[in-house]
């Protein structure tokens, strides 16, 4: 790892730095479980793994994070707040950005989410304990994504999907620009405004 903190020291932050890793594996900034962690207008490329993961609240500002050899973003943390705003996240191999936490509270606004290998956006929650947690999307451009543009696998996870564009995600049978694999979340969530 280029950065890694073990100890869940929080409230770290980086600005107008490039972590440019180069290994054949391993994440490029491993956040672990540290709190009010900052990472703003940074670039994150070539990790041989994640580009940034972590599992505490987090802002990831103003970034690029390209050329990752897995995931761009894996962020996992449990009802603590995620925002992810006005970031390009592109040509990785993996997913544009994951969370995979059992209460999601998640914001992703304004960024650029293309032509990565996996997913743009994959919320793949398990055993939601509160219909209260929320993930918003908002003011999005997912496009060229090698899989769905959005995935929900979690029936009791609520989407405010709003103002966005999905255009061209999936490139074989059962991948969509959206899919809900969990059809109830749908149901509960709401969405409008938005260019398919």
């Amino acid at each position: 790892q280029v950065i890694e903190n073990t100890s869940a020291v929080n409230f770290w932050i980086f600005e107008n730095i490039e972590f440019a890793q180069q290994g054949a594996s391993g994440t490029c900034v491993q956040l672990s479980s540290g709190a009010g962690n900052i990472i703003n207008d940074c670039k994150i490329s070539d990790a041989g793994g994640i580009g940034i993961a972590g599992s505490g609240a987090t802002i990831i500002a103003n970034c690029e994070i390209t050329g990752c050899g897995s995931d761009a973003l894996s962020l996992t943390a449990s009802n603590a707040p995620i925002l992810v705003e006005g970031c390009n996240i592109h040509d990785n191999t993996g997913i544009g950005f994951v969370n995979s936490a059992t209460l999601p509270l998640v914001t992703l606004l304004n960024n650029i989410i293309d032509s990565n290998g996996g997913q743009g956006i994959h919320i793949s929650s398990t055993s939601v304990s509160s219909a209260s947690n929320q993930v918003n999307i908002i003011g999005n451009s997912v496009y060229g994504n090698g899989n769905s543009g959005l995935q929900v696998d979690d029936a009791d996870v609520k989407v405010r999907l709003e103002n966005n564009i999905f255009q061209d995600n999936g490139n074989a049978a059962g991948e969509f620009n959206i899919e809900w694999t969990a059809g109830d979340a749908q149901k509960i969530s709401s969405h409008g405004y938005n260019c398919f």
